[in-house]
């Protein structure tokens, strides 16, 4: 199942505007429950004030289409989200929408017709955790999309190293933190109790790997050059850096069902 969480409807003469704001994480449902006195969700789940969203590994999260499964508009990237910010309902975002996208002129007129459009969040499959009362506890929080059917729980979304590179393709990229906190997480593949032979290959993972990140967390960094062209250079080697820890990675984690 994909890392994929619906919420509030957005109305047609908002998409007018050039930014609209979105509550990216609401902190309810509309179902009630004895764990949350706010609701939960149709998978009687809920995001919180203790939710770890991560919202230091990305400085913007890219909006697309219906989680990029509609056949014409595909992975067309239609705006960004920045600025999270927090209140009594949940963790609001700003969306600043390509008003020259044709794609986003096609979802103005489905809006139009009277379908509800609503919001609906994305995290890194695998990094995801959650309590048993159903408390959402950490949503690495990596993409936004509107969609007139959020409900679509069985849809995949497209792999971590497959947004990165986009997010790299927007003049946008990891944060520090983002390789602190996977680095992290290759230390614990090799430290947490397994099979002799699983430990062994984690230990190995995280040896090999943080040196990769590190590599990519410095071609990241580092001050531009003069030309733009070598910028572009510098950033697909970071890229193709971050891209073989997660193509290793993909054998240890799994997407969470939620």
């Amino acid at each position: 199942m994909a890392d994929h969480k619906a919420l509030i409807p957005i109305k047609a003469t908002l998409l007018d505007d050039d930014a609209v704001r979105i509550l990216a994480i609401p902190f309810g449902g509309p179902l009630p429950s004895p764990h949350n006195a706010k609701g939960v969700d149709m998978d009687h789940e809920f995001f919180s004030e203790r939710t770890d969203l991560k919202l230091n590994w990305f400085d913007i999260r890219l909006v697309d289409w219906h989680h990029r499964h509609d056949a014409q508009i595909g992975d067309s990237v239609i705006g960004k989200a920045i600025d999270p910010e927090m209140d009594e309902d949940g963790w609001w975002v700003t969306a600043w929408l390509k008003k020259s996208s044709r794609y986003l002129a096609q979802v103005r007129r489905l809006m139009e017709t009277g379908v509800p459009i609503f919001g609906s969040s994305e995290a890194v499959p695998g990094m995801t955790k959650k309590a048993a009362t159903g408390e959402i506890l950490v949503w690495p929080y990596i993409r936004q999309t509107l969609s007139p059917l959020p409900r679509n729980t069985f849809s995949v979304i497209r792999p971590l190293k497959a947004t990165i590179d986009d997010l790299a393709s927007e003049d946008s990229g990891p944060t520090g933190a983002f390789f602190d906190d996977l680095a992290s997480l290759l230390d614990n593949l090799g430290s947490d109790p397994a099979p002799q032979g699983e430990a062994k290959a984690g230990r190995v993972l995280a040896g090999r790997n943080e040196a990769r990140l590190r590599e990519a967390m410095d071609l990241l960094a580092a001050p531009y050059d003069a030309t733009f062209q070598m910028d572009v250079k510098r950033r697909k080697q970071a890229v193709a850096a971050i891209q073989s820890v997660l193509e290793e990675l993909d054998q240890y984690l799994k997407p969470v069902a939620l």
